[in-house]
């Protein structure tokens, strides 16, 4: 089997790199081939990405005008409305027999939403978007109603499939965050003279990709979007809180309102005081840790990103696209 992934950029830690990282990890595990097409390429990603074992199953394409992408593919996977020059050439020609999905990783930012949704129309066999919001936002853009799936940021399977026995007391904190606001930094102070420990990664702190060995060393994690899928499929607790502000502690009662915004914050808006963020951390604790305990063999199956990915290519509208 062997896949194509189109992005337009591979150098942070972050967002549309991280996804693609983990698409590459899961295909060459299951024993792809993986063709990356991308215009920027670079440190750190590219140092994770080269730890990886290949074993000579991935090549990477760095604005390769000339590269033609002449093989059989299975699969197509096109980010950021990337097609490479030799693959418009193809389809100019000869054509390409395998399907096409297009991915969208937000529902506001330019990169991420159809630049071409008459090309994209004519030859994605579905369009994925990483929440309901992106969804609705790609259906306002006029691709058809038939072709659009949600995809919602699964997380390898290494986060579900990780023992861990719940905390049974707050005693640290992980911050996830790239834009830490000034309130949850003054919260973490309050928590500290509580004898709560809180830690910060993230480009301002200290960047680095999120794996289920970091996440375990934490009773709790303080973040926004898709270390959500992280924590919560290995039964952490979740208190939503970032730049946009947010709705607190996840449970069985906001969970999926807030994940139809892909769990940023956004739509809620909720912005409090640190002395209100660190109240609120340590008197629902309990109760969040309950329903992340609860709920973590529901929710780390529905984001097991196998299983997502199993469910798509067998999904009809694949296997029957020319």
């Amino acid at each position: 089997m062997r896949v194509l992934i189109t992005t337009n950029h591979l150098r942070d830690l972050a967002g549309s790199e991280i996804v693609t990282y983990e698409l590459i990890e899961h295909f060459l595990a299951h024993g792809w081939v993986v063709d990356v097409y991308t215009h920027d390429l670079g440190e750190p990603i590219l140092g994770e990405i080269q730890k990886l074992p290949a074993s000579g199953r991935l090549t990477l394409h760095v604005a390769d005008l000339a590269a033609d992408f002449e093989d059989d593919y299975d699969l197509v996977w096109v980010q950021h409305s990337i097609l490479p020059p030799g693959l418009l050439r193809r389809l100019e020609g000869p054509g390409l027999d395998a399907p096409m999905v297009w991915h969208h990783l937000s529902s506001f930012m330019d990169v991420e939403l159809p630049r071409h949704s008459a090309i994209e129309t004519e030859l994605a066999a579905v369009s994925l978007g990483m929440s309901g919001m992106t969804v609705e936002s790609l259906r306002a853009f006029g691709l058809p109603e038939a072709s659009l799936v949600v995809f919602d940021n699964p997380a390898p399977d290494a986060f579900a499939d990780f023992a861990r026995s719940p905390s049974t007391r707050l005693k640290d904190i992980l911050v996830v965050s790239n834009h830490a606001p000034g309130e949850v930094r003054e919260a973490a102070a309050l928590l500290d003279l509580q004898g709560i420990a809180v830690t910060f990664l993230g480009a301002n702190d200290r960047p680095v990709r999120i794996t289920p060995e970091i996440l375990s060393g934490y009773d709790a994690i303080l973040t926004i979007g898709k270390t959500v899928q992280y924590s919560l499929s290995m039964g952490i607790p979740v208190y939503l809180y970032d730049h946009f502000g947010g709705p607190g502690w996840l449970s069985a009662d906001n969970l999926d309102p807030v994940g139809y915004d892909s769990f940023s914050g956004r739509k809620d808006g909720r912005q409090i005081s640190g002395v209100e963020i660190a109240r609120e951390i340590v008197d629902g604790f309990e109760a969040a840790l309950a329903f992340a305990t609860r709920e973590r063999p529901e929710l780390a199956e529905r984001w097991r990103l196998s299983r997502r990915l199993d469910d798509l290519l067998t999904d009809k509208r694949l296997t029957s696209a020319p």
